[in-house]
Formats: structure tokens, C-alpha cells, sequence
């Protein structure tokens, strides 16, 4: 054990020490996936007008759960009910040893009773237990302005803990920078799965704007308050707790994603693992960079 442990702190010195004296080429990475972040939600927003996929709490509209039999398919339930319901979202549900759909529309159906019937002209008639909820538009309107009032306030309290904690320009606009990064990554990969914007991933996102500036914070703590070791090791150290950090959130995310039959909870999961791990090249490539450029007198 000791000898594994030995070699693995050798290897991790090497790699450190590579991004510490070639920062300016791993740079490219955070730039790349920075990129990557704009353009998917650029995408989105040509698309759809919003950069981010909206569930029915932001768009108003309805949510039909039932239980279905074990031979139906999402594709079956998707391709029948294409022409029916319109901006359909079917997802599925495992509930011990049953297994729900859950369908989310746009459209207005006035009844369980015509519920039924599209069901079963969609060839789904052994549906068992239905459960229908509604969200009016006004309300679903209300909600998104409110979660993105709620975004907008979190993300300027964080900004100005941050200067107030470092009362230094550079550093702290690289935290925000990283935070915001982060964020547009997850927002970028909740489109590419097909996780709208709903009042679970907004929570999600929410928790990244605190979960985002721990490693950030760790590192510049360490970089510019305190002086003990060369700046390699201070960055080398702040790498090591802040790695184990992300990786312990990933691995109880990651577990929680497994175990999980909530949607809620999936997509709450979902979105955490994503941003925990672009954090990691984020934060170590892209604003430990800055922070040497700055301790050093660069910029």
C-alpha cells in the first residue's frame, strides 16, 4: 500500500509540475470547453429562444404519470403520441417493481377522460393508476422570472463575498469567471441529454454557484494568503484538497444517481456530476493559470 501510495504522489507531483511550468498550452483546455459551453447554448437559444431547455413549471402546460406495462418503450410511447400532445417530454419512472411513464405536453386536455382515450388510441390500454397535474402559464411566467431573479441573486452575493474576501480585482474576477464557466457548462450538457430546466435542475445549478467557488477559494486562499513553500507547492497542495473535494461530491452524486427513483433526484444528480467535473480542469488549468500570471507580476 505504501508503495502504491508512494508512486501515486510521484506521478501526481509530475503532473502539477507539467501544468505549473507549461500553464500557457494547458490553458487551451477551460478556453476549449468555455467554447464548447457558448456555442451549445447559443444553439439553444437560436432554437428555442431560451438557453436552456424549460420544463412545464416555466412553460406552463401538463404532467400525466401512469403505470405502464413492461413491454411498452419510451420510442412506442413518443412515436403514437408525436401528433397528439404537442412539445412532448416522455420520461420513465421505476417505482420498486413497477415502472410509470411520465409525460410532460403543452397542450390543454380538459379531462382524465379524453386522457384515456388518447391513451388508448395511442395502442397504451393496460395504463393502470393515472395522475395528472396542471401548471397555468401565468404561473409557469411568474416562476421563471423568479428563478432567474433568484440565479442573478446568487450569483451577486458570491461575487461580492469573493471581492470582499480578496479586495484584489484579478483574483476575485477569476472565481466569478470559473463559477460562470461552470455553470455554462452544465447548462450546456443539460441540453445535450435532454434535461430541461425544471424546478429540480434549478436547485441543481444553484448548489453549483456555491459548490463551483469552494476549489476556486482553496486555491487563491492559498496562492495569495499564505507564503509558506513556493508557489508550485501551494498550487501542487490546493490541487490535492480541492481534487479530493470534487471527488467526493462526484461519488455522492454519482451514487445517489443510481439508487434514485425520483426524476427530481436524477436530474438534480445529473447536472451536480457534470459541474463537479468540468470544475476540476476549469478551476486547476484555467484559473490557477491567472493566479500565477498574478503572483508573478504578469498581469
Amino acid at each position: 500500500m505504501s508503495k502504491f501510495r508512494e508512486k501515486f504522489k510521484e506521478k501526481f507531483e509530475q503532473g502539477t509540475s507539467s501544468i505549473f511550468d507549461n500553464h500557457k498550452k494547458w490553458v487551451i483546455v477551460p478556453l476549449a470547453i468555455i467554447i464548447f459551453s457558448i456555442t451549445v447554448l447559443g444553439i439553444t437559444y437560436a432554437n428555442t429562444g431560451y438557453v436552456v431547455g424549460l420544463g412545464i413549471e416555466f412553460t406552463g402546460g401538463m404532467e400525466i404519470q401512469f403505470r405502464a406495462p413492461e413491454d411498452i418503450t419510451l420510442d412506442t410511447i413518443s412515436e403514437s403520441l408525436e401528433g397528439e400532445l404537442e412539445n412532448l417530454n416522455v420520461r420513465q419512472l421505476s417505482r420498486g417493481d413497477q415502472k410509470w411513464i411520465i409525460l410532460e405536453t403543452q397542450t390543454e386536455i380538459e379531462n382524465r377522460t379524453e386522457i384515456e382515450q388518447i391513451l388508448i388510441d395511442a395502442g397504451i390500454e393496460d395504463f393502470g393508476e393515472i395522475n395528472v397535474s396542471t401548471m397555468g402559464a401565468a404561473v409557469s411566467e411568474g416562476f421563471l422570472f423568479e428563478a432567474q431573479l433568484a440565479v442573478l441573486i446568487a450569483f451577486l452575493i458570491m461575487s461580492t463575498a469573493i471581492f470582499v474576501a480578496f479586495r484584489s480585482f484579478i483574483p476575485s474576477i477569476a472565481v466569478i469567471l470559473s463559477a460562470v464557466s461552470i455553470i455554462m457548462f452544465a447548462m450546456a450538457g443539460m441540453n445535450i441529454i435532454g434535461i430541461n430546466l425544471t424546478l429540480g435542475s434549478l436547485a441543481a445549478l444553484l448548489m453549483l454557484i456555491g459548490y463551483s467557488v469552494d476549489t476556486d477559494i482553496v486555491l487563491s486562499t492559498r496562492v495569495l494568503k499564505q507564503r509558506e513553500g513556493s508557489l508550485k507547492e501551494r498550487i501542487r497542495d490546493s490541487i490535492a484538497t480541492g481534487t479530493t473535494m470534487s471527488s467526493g461530491g462526484i461519488l455522492a452524486f454519482t451514487i445517489l444517481l443510481l439508487v434514485s427513483t425520483s426524476p427530481v433526484l436524477d436530474q438534480i444528480a445529473a447536472v451536480m456530476i457534470m459541474g463537479l467535473a468540468i470544475d476540476m480542469p476549469i478551476t486547476w488549468l484555467g484559473n490557477a493559470a491567472i493566479l500565477k500570471m498574478y503572483d508573478e507580476g504578469k498581469i
